[in-house]
Protein backbone atom coordinates (compact mmCIF):
# COMPACT_ATOMS: atom_id res chain seq x y z
CA UNK A 1 0.00 0.00 0.00
CA UNK A 2 1.37 3.59 -1.19
CA UNK A 3 0.72 6.24 1.42
CA UNK A 4 0.04 9.89 -0.82
CA UNK A 5 2.17 12.55 0.78
CA UNK A 6 0.13 15.10 2.05
CA UNK A 7 1.33 18.83 0.25
CA UNK A 8 3.48 20.59 2.62
CA UNK A 9 2.23 23.27 4.94
CA UNK A 10 2.43 27.06 4.00
CA UNK A 11 5.08 27.28 6.36
CA UNK A 12 7.04 24.29 4.63
CA UNK A 13 6.36 26.17 1.63
CA UNK A 14 7.71 29.26 2.73
CA UNK A 15 11.33 27.70 4.83
CA UNK A 16 11.93 24.86 2.51
CA UNK A 17 11.12 25.73 -1.15
CA UNK A 18 15.02 26.47 -1.95
CA UNK A 19 18.41 27.32 -1.13
CA UNK A 20 17.75 30.91 -1.61
CA UNK A 21 16.01 33.00 1.13
CA UNK A 22 14.52 36.46 2.06
CA UNK A 23 15.17 36.93 6.12
CA UNK A 24 12.75 38.27 8.46
CA UNK A 25 14.54 41.60 8.47
CA UNK A 26 13.24 42.29 5.09
CA UNK A 27 9.48 41.23 6.01
CA UNK A 28 9.53 42.88 9.47
CA UNK A 29 11.42 46.23 7.46
CA UNK A 30 8.09 45.97 5.10
CA UNK A 31 5.23 44.51 6.68
CA UNK A 32 5.25 45.23 10.29
CA UNK A 33 7.07 48.44 9.54
CA UNK A 34 7.04 50.49 6.79
CA UNK A 35 3.31 49.26 5.64
CA UNK A 36 1.82 48.98 9.07
CA UNK A 37 -1.63 50.11 9.43
CA UNK A 38 -1.92 49.62 5.57
CA UNK A 39 -2.45 46.28 5.11
CA UNK A 40 -6.13 44.89 4.99
CA UNK A 41 -7.37 41.28 6.36
CA UNK A 42 -7.66 40.46 3.03
CA UNK A 43 -3.69 41.22 2.09
CA UNK A 44 -3.07 39.29 5.15
CA UNK A 45 -5.12 36.63 4.40
CA UNK A 46 -3.59 36.32 0.68
CA UNK A 47 -0.01 36.88 2.21
CA UNK A 48 -0.25 33.63 4.72
CA UNK A 49 -1.77 31.41 2.09
CA UNK A 50 1.31 31.83 -0.16
CA UNK A 51 3.21 30.86 2.98
CA UNK A 52 3.82 34.62 4.73
CA UNK A 53 1.64 35.06 8.33
CA UNK A 54 2.84 38.70 8.92
CA UNK A 55 1.40 38.04 12.71
CA UNK A 56 3.83 34.97 13.28
CA UNK A 57 7.32 35.95 11.26
CA UNK A 58 9.38 33.09 10.35
CA UNK A 59 13.33 33.75 10.19
CA UNK A 60 13.33 33.40 6.49
CA UNK A 61 11.34 32.51 3.61
CA UNK A 62 11.75 30.68 0.59
CA UNK A 63 12.78 33.43 -2.45
CA UNK A 64 9.69 32.27 -4.20
CA UNK A 65 7.28 33.09 -1.49
CA UNK A 66 8.59 36.45 -1.11
CA UNK A 67 8.24 37.31 -4.58
CA UNK A 68 5.03 36.07 -5.22
CA UNK A 69 4.11 38.25 -1.89
CA UNK A 70 5.39 41.43 -3.40
CA UNK A 71 2.94 41.14 -6.51
CA UNK A 72 0.23 40.31 -4.28
CA UNK A 73 1.18 42.98 -2.32
CA UNK A 74 1.56 45.31 -5.84
CA UNK A 75 -1.74 44.07 -6.88
CA UNK A 76 -3.81 44.92 -3.22
CA UNK A 77 -2.34 47.88 -2.46
CA UNK A 78 -1.39 50.08 -5.67
CA UNK A 79 -4.25 48.53 -8.11
CA UNK A 80 -3.93 51.70 -10.08
CA UNK A 81 0.01 51.97 -10.63
CA UNK A 82 1.46 49.53 -13.13
CA UNK A 83 3.47 46.26 -12.07
CA UNK A 84 6.82 48.46 -12.45
CA UNK A 85 5.15 51.69 -10.45
CA UNK A 86 3.86 49.58 -7.81
CA UNK A 87 6.93 47.27 -7.31
CA UNK A 88 9.36 50.93 -7.16
CA UNK A 89 7.27 52.06 -4.69
CA UNK A 90 7.23 48.88 -2.65
CA UNK A 91 11.02 48.92 -2.99
CA UNK A 92 11.74 52.38 -1.48
CA UNK A 93 8.93 51.27 1.11
CA UNK A 94 11.15 48.92 1.90
CA UNK A 95 14.16 51.13 3.01
CA UNK A 96 11.87 53.26 4.71
CA UNK A 97 10.70 50.54 7.36
CA UNK A 98 13.46 48.84 7.35
CA UNK A 99 15.77 51.79 8.63
CA UNK A 100 13.56 51.23 11.51
CA UNK A 101 14.69 47.85 12.20
CA UNK A 102 17.58 47.06 14.58
CA UNK A 103 19.84 45.99 11.58
CA UNK A 104 18.82 49.34 9.79
CA UNK A 105 19.28 51.32 12.76
CA UNK A 106 22.79 49.77 13.04
CA UNK A 107 23.70 50.01 9.18
CA UNK A 108 22.17 53.57 7.62
CA UNK A 109 24.03 55.67 9.92
CA UNK A 110 27.13 54.07 8.74
CA UNK A 111 26.15 54.13 5.34
CA UNK A 112 25.52 58.09 5.24
CA UNK A 113 29.70 58.47 6.80
CA UNK A 114 30.00 55.92 3.57
CA UNK A 115 28.75 57.81 1.17
CA UNK A 116 27.00 56.36 -2.44
CA UNK A 117 30.47 55.24 -4.02
CA UNK A 118 31.46 52.84 -0.46
CA UNK A 119 27.97 51.98 -0.48
CA UNK A 120 28.08 50.66 -3.63
CA UNK A 121 31.27 48.46 -3.53
CA UNK A 122 29.74 47.29 -0.62
CA UNK A 123 26.36 46.36 -2.09
CA UNK A 124 26.97 42.56 -1.74
CA UNK A 125 27.11 42.85 2.14
CA UNK A 126 24.40 45.24 2.30
CA UNK A 127 21.62 43.10 0.72
CA UNK A 128 23.29 39.94 3.09
CA UNK A 129 21.39 41.17 6.19
CA UNK A 130 18.29 40.41 3.61
CA UNK A 131 19.04 37.59 2.30
CA UNK A 132 21.50 35.06 1.31
CA UNK A 133 21.53 35.16 -2.80
CA UNK A 134 22.30 38.35 -3.66
CA UNK A 135 25.79 39.34 -5.21
CA UNK A 136 27.08 41.99 -7.00
CA UNK A 137 29.55 44.00 -8.84
CA UNK A 138 30.42 47.78 -9.24
CA UNK A 139 31.88 48.84 -12.06
CA UNK A 140 33.08 52.68 -11.81
CA UNK A 141 31.83 54.24 -15.11
CA UNK A 142 32.94 57.86 -14.39
CA UNK A 143 33.42 59.56 -11.05
CA UNK A 144 30.16 60.04 -10.10
CA UNK A 145 29.00 57.19 -12.57
CA UNK A 146 28.37 53.55 -11.70
CA UNK A 147 27.40 49.94 -13.14
CA UNK A 148 26.04 47.58 -10.76
CA UNK A 149 25.31 44.18 -11.86
CA UNK A 150 23.02 41.68 -9.60
CA UNK A 151 23.58 38.05 -9.46
CA UNK A 152 19.46 37.96 -9.18
CA UNK A 153 16.84 40.47 -9.88
CA UNK A 154 13.17 39.30 -9.60
CA UNK A 155 11.75 42.40 -10.28
CA UNK A 156 13.95 44.85 -11.61
CA UNK A 157 12.03 48.50 -10.48
CA UNK A 158 11.83 46.81 -6.83
CA UNK A 159 15.49 46.65 -6.90
CA UNK A 160 15.39 50.32 -8.33
CA UNK A 161 13.32 52.00 -5.72
CA UNK A 162 15.35 50.11 -3.12
CA UNK A 163 18.51 51.42 -5.06
CA UNK A 164 16.88 55.01 -5.18
CA UNK A 165 16.43 55.05 -1.30
CA UNK A 166 19.06 53.58 -0.28
CA UNK A 167 21.85 55.84 -1.72
CA UNK A 168 19.45 58.48 -1.31
CA UNK A 169 19.91 57.66 2.64
CA UNK A 170 23.53 57.14 1.55
CA UNK A 171 24.14 60.69 0.61
CA UNK A 172 23.11 60.80 -2.93
CA UNK A 173 22.04 63.89 -4.72
CA UNK A 174 20.41 64.34 -7.89
CA UNK A 175 20.57 60.49 -8.22
CA UNK A 176 19.19 58.48 -11.28
CA UNK A 177 18.96 54.48 -11.62
CA UNK A 178 18.53 53.61 -14.64
CA UNK A 179 17.16 50.09 -15.53
CA UNK A 180 19.54 48.42 -18.25
CA UNK A 181 19.94 44.82 -19.45
CA UNK A 182 18.63 41.65 -18.29
CA UNK A 183 21.63 38.75 -18.04
CA UNK A 184 19.80 35.59 -17.18
CA UNK A 185 18.65 36.07 -13.73
CA UNK A 186 21.12 38.94 -13.32
CA UNK A 187 20.73 42.30 -13.78
CA UNK A 188 22.56 45.67 -14.44
CA UNK A 189 22.00 49.05 -13.33
CA UNK A 190 23.24 52.13 -14.67
CA UNK A 191 23.75 54.87 -11.36
CA UNK A 192 24.64 58.58 -11.46
CA UNK A 193 24.65 61.18 -8.55
CA UNK A 194 26.66 64.51 -7.47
Amino acid sequence: MSVVPSPPSAANRATHAGDEFVFASAVEGLYLRALKGRITPELTDALRGLGLDIDHVLPAYALETWEHSLRVTCAQLFPDKSLEEAMAELGRMLIAGYQQTAIGKAIFPLMRILGPARVLARMSRNFQSGNNYTDTRVTQAAPNEALLWFNRVIQPAFYRGILEAGLTAAGAKELTVELGEREGEGFTFRIRWT
